[in-house]
């Protein structure tokens, strides 16, 4: 009796290991296809289509290089951008100058445009930023994510992100066969 129970048991609890093991495979799987879609579209944009800031769906993911803004954001970090009507002192902007893209705070607006500063700088930028320079505000910042994103878009990380994606995808459907089985 007592072994027919733990037989039932170590058998339900398989199934629902599996199961759940399973469902992990699948969300892992549709994100990275997600993470890798992305990354495909991100390079293609640039390469072919000739898009200096390429965007996905509206937001434009940036890595930080510089200590200029901490404590919002350090070198390392990943910001992502959106383009908006208006912009306000107060409000962290990412902007292009000489080729460059420069991510610091709105101090002002004046007639010739907006005077912004580095929040770890001690004066403001000399020049004033033309509205159209400014690509977009700061709408969200991950930490510590564009060291990874700058990998993942290298040739390397593409390749290495497919493998996973693929492996993902294998590890899915043997655990669908052994489920049905």
């Amino acid at each position: 009796m007592g072994s027919g129970e733990e037989t039932e048991r170590d058998i339900t609890s398989s199934g629902l290991i599996g199961r759940a093991l399973s469902l992990i495979s699948a969300l892992l799987t549709v994100f990275l296809a997600l993470i890798l879609a992305a990354n495909l579209w991100l390079v293609l944009s640039r390469v072919w289509l000739k898009q200096p800031v390429p965007s996905v769906l509206g937001y434009t993911p940036v890595y930080v290089l510089s200590g200029s803004m901490e404590p919002a954001f350090s070198a390392g970090d990943m910001i992502l951008i959106h383009a908006a009507g208006q912009y306000e002192p107060g409000e962290v902007v990412t902007f292009r100058e000489e080729g460059e893209f420069i991510t610091h705070r709105i101090i002002s607006e004046t007639k010739e445009g907006f005077r912004v500063q580095g929040d770890a700088n001690n004066v403001m930028d000399e020049e004033p930023v033309a509205k159209e320079a400014i690509i977009g505000k700061v709408v969200f910042v991950l930490p510590g994510v564009g060291r990874l994103a700058a990998f993942l878009r290298s040739g390397k990380g593409v390749l290495i992100l497919a493998a996973l994606v693929l492996l993902a995808a294998v590890l899915t459907r043997r655990g669908d066969r052994n489920r049905k089985a």
